[in-house]
């Protein structure tokens, strides 16, 4: 077609799409990672301590194509720059261990919201993982969904 109707956005079909990234480690960036690839804005806020993964080998690919920024929910102004961030977005990630920001920390903190935005809790359940070790593992994963059935 010579006028392009019927195209593909070639920005993706999330553009438009505020994702604000609250989580750390592998499992929670890899899902902000995909929506950013589909052409969704992802903010990713880190702790002020940085995230543990920073010095593994995928950290950068995990973070691609999002704006990076340190948060101190202690301090006054980087929480209420949050609370905005938190009221702009459509999807909000959040963690379950303590070196991302998790649902219950943003709710304690009286930032959660209401309503208004999906919250998605990376990786597993809001209680953590269902194993001992409480770390990410792809593995225990499908053998707890029966995937490796």
């Amino acid at each position: 077609m010579a006028d392009g109707a019927g195209a593909a956005d070639p920005r993706g079909p999330l553009l438009g799409l505020r994702v604000l990234d609250l989580t750390a480690e592998q499992a929670g960036p890899l899902a902000g990672m995909m929506l950013a690839d589909y052409g969704a804005d992802v903010v990713r806020v880190e702790r002020a301590g940085g995230d543990p993964a920073l010095g593994q080998p995928g950290f950068l690919v995990w973070n691609r194509g999002k704006r990076r920024l340190t948060c101190d929910l202690d301090d006054d102004a980087d929480r209420a720059g949050l609370a905005e961030l938190l009221l702009a977005a459509d999807v909000v990630l959040v963690g379950t261990r303590p070196v991302a920001t998790t649902r219950d920390e943003l709710q304690t903190r009286g930032l959660a919201r209401g309503t208004g935005a999906y919250v998605v809790i990376c990786p597993y359940l809001p209680s953590g993982t269902p194993w001992a070790t409480g770390q990410e593992s792809a593995a225990l994963l499908f053998a707890a969904m029966g995937h490796s059935w």
